[in-house]
C-alpha cells in the first residue's frame, strides 16, 4: 500500500573523460568562489529523467508538507530557542549554485528529532512553492511498510527508503536512486554517521562525532557533475529528545518521545568542503566507466578513496563541533 516514488526508466549515463575531469577541477578548486559566480555555465544536463516530488503532483502531500514543516518550526523555534549561526552559507549554495549542481549537505545526528534541523536552518517560508526544501533524505524501508500514511507522509516530506544491513551494501538500488537526484542538481541531505550518537556515548574530551561511513565518497564520485558538500553542526538536540544512558556500544531508546521544551540548539553551517584532489584521485582508476557500471562494481581500492572523501568531510564538520562546543 501507499504511494512510492519510483524513478523512471534509468540509462547509463555517458562516459566520463578529460572534458568531465576539467568540470571537477574548476568546481571544487574555489567552491565559495564558484557558487557565487552562478552564471559560469559548465554543467551537463542529467541523462536520468526523475518524476518530479509528492508534493509538486499531490495538494495533499503539499499541505501535509507545509503542516510538518510548520510544526517542526514550532518544536525548536517556539517551543525552544534556537540560533543559526553563519546562515548566510546555507541560503548562498541554495540560492545561487550554478542550475545542474547539486547540493549536498551532511549532518550529525543527535536524535529521532533531527529532522527539525532541516526545517529550521532554511527560511523555506518565503516561497511556499518548495522549489528546493525539504532536501531528499534517506529513511529506513521499514517506515515505508508501516501504513500507507506514514508511507505518503514521508514522501511527502521528500524522504526516501534505504535498506539498513542490506547484504547489497552500497549497490543497493535505493541508494542509486539517492544518487539521481543528486547527480539532477536537487538538494540531498544525509546522517553519514548512519545512527543517532548522543554525547554520553562519547569519552569526556572526545569529538561527539562517530564514524563516517563511505557513503558520502561513493555518491560524489559517481555524479557526473560533482555537488556541492556542505557540512551541518548542531548542538542541544539531544536535551530535547535524550536517550536512556547505557552501554555506548548498543542502541539506547529515548527516555520519552515527548519532546522537552525551553532548551537551546544551536546550528552552524560550514562552507563547501574542498575534494577536488580526492574526487580527481578517485576517477583515475576508472575515467572510462560509465556511472551505472561503475555504481555495480566496487574494489577495495575505490572504498579506501570514497573513506578519504568521507573523513575529509567529517573533518570540515569537526571544525563546526569544535567552535560549538568551544561557545557552551
Amino acid at each position: 500500500g501507499g504511494i512510492h516514488l519510483r524513478m523512471a526508466s534509468r540509462k547509463p549515463l555517458s562516459r566520463r573523460g578529460s572534458v568531465h575531469l576539467r568540470k571537477k577541477r574548476l568546481l571544487h578548486k574555489d567552491p565559495k568562489a564558484f557558487v557565487q559566480d552562478s552564471t559560469t555555465s559548465i554543467v551537463s544536463t542529467p541523462t536520468t529523467i526523475l518524476k518530479p516530488p509528492l508534493h509538486v503532483q499531490h495538494s495533499g502531500a503539499r499541505l501535509t508538507l507545509l503542516s510538518t514543516g510548520c510544526l517542526l518550526k514550532l518544536l525548536i523555534g517556539v517551543a525552544n530557542t534556537v540560533e543559526i549561526h553563519h546562515a548566510h552559507r546555507l541560503k548562498n549554495v541554495v540560492e545561487n549554485r550554478p542550475p545542474g549542481v547539486g547540493l549536498f549537505t551532511v549532518s550529525n545526528h543527535a536524535s529521532m528529532a533531527d529532522p527539525a534541523i532541516i526545517a529550521n536552518m532554511y527560511d523555506w517560508s518565503q516561497d511556499l512553492s518548495c522549489p528546493q526544501w525539504p532536501p531528499w533524505t534517506l529513511c529506513t524501508d521499514t517506515f515505508f511498510r508501516v501504513h500507507p500514511l506514514l508511507s505518503f507522509w514521508l514522501e511527502a516530506g521528500k524522504a526516501m527508503p534505504i535498506t539498513r544491513a542490506s547484504p547489497k551494501g552500497l549497490k543497493q538500488e535505493y541508494l542509486r536512486d539517492f544518487r539521481d537526484r543528486l547527480n539532477a542538481g536537487e538538494w540531498c541531505h544525509l546522517y553519514p554517521e548512519g545512527k543517532i550518537t548522543q554525547p554520553w556515548r562519547f569519552p569526556e574530551g572526545q569529538s561527539r562525532l562517530g564514524k563516517f561511513l563511505p557513503g558520502i565518497g561513493k555518491l560524489v564520485t559517481n555524479c557526473e557533475t560533482p555537488p556541492l558538500v556542505v557540512p551541518i553542526y548542531h548542538k542541544g538536540m539531544h536535551d530535547i529528545l535524550p536517550e536512556i544512558v547505557g552501554d555506548p556500544r548498543m542502541p539506547a531508546k529515548p527516555k520519552s518521545l515527548i519532546p522537552q521544551i525551553g532548551k537551546k540548539v544551536d546550528i552552524y553551517i560550514g562552507e563547501p568542503v574542498e575534494i577536488s584532489d580526492l574526487l580527481e584521485e578517485a576517477d583515475q582508476s576508472s575515467e572510462d566507466v560509465n556511472s551505472l557500471e561503475r555504481w555495480q562494481h566496487e574494489t577495495r581500492d575505490d572504498l579506501k578513496k570514497w573513506l578519504k572523501i568521507s573523513s575529509r568531510v567529517r573533518d570540515a564538520m569537526r571544525d563546526l563541533e569544535e567552535e560549538a562546543w568551544a561557545n557552551n
